[in-house]
């Protein structure tokens, strides 16, 4: 069996090496940043982008008898939510 020689010296393979560990550390401590010292304020950034349930009512009639008599009638009602991660001051606005 033949060997070929390598066309690579051993001063390309070293550089090419340490520019890959380079950026694997680089890497990892951008991990390292996000995930551990950058946690509160991202925690505090996903605690106010939830997901939240909001109902509307359906627009209804009045309900009337076969005299044209009213039974039931629309009246308005107002539901107040505060969501502790949306509000700013929070001693000002309650």
């Amino acid at each position: 069996m033949l060997k070929t020689d390598n066309l690579v010296s051993f001063k390309q393979y070293l550089f090419v090496l340490s520019v890959t560990w380079l950026l694997m550390i680089i890497l990892i401590s951008r991990y390292f940043q996000l995930q551990i010292i950058g946690h509160d304020q991202y925690s505090k950034k996903a605690n106010t982008n939830r997901i939240r349930k909001v109902t509307t009512s359906a627009p209804r009639g009045l309900i009337l008898d076969r005299n044209r008599q009213i039974l039931v009638d629309n009246s308005p009602t107002y539901i107040l939510n505060a969501i502790p991660g949306e509000l700013d001051e929070k001693r000002k606005n309650i």
